[in-house]
């Protein structure tokens, strides 16, 4: 059995769940405002598509996300930073 307490999270896992949190809970709203108050066909079309939309989004921020070289990513700011 894994022990949660003894697991350590990095800050970028914390910031990557705090970045999809936020992208779900702005997707809800405006799939939601676009159902409830809207009149007609054309609202929950649009609201369809943007939801499609957000699901593309996410995965490719996804696999984007798993791609990146962290240490390489690092070093690159630091040496941004270095310059200014």
């Amino acid at each position: 059995m894994i022990n949660v307490l003894d697991l350590n999270p990095s800050i970028s896992s914390i910031l990557f769940l705090v970045i999809v949190g936020i992208l779900i809970w702005y997707t809800f709203s405006i799939i939601y405002h676009f159902i409830r108050f809207g009149v007609g066909r054309k609202s929950k079309i649009i609201a369809l598509i943007f939801f499609i939309g957000s699901i593309i989004l996410f995965n490719a921020t996804l696999n984007a996300y798993n791609k990146i070289i962290w240490s390489e990513f690092i070093q690159y700011i630091k040496d941004i930073l270095l310059l200014v």
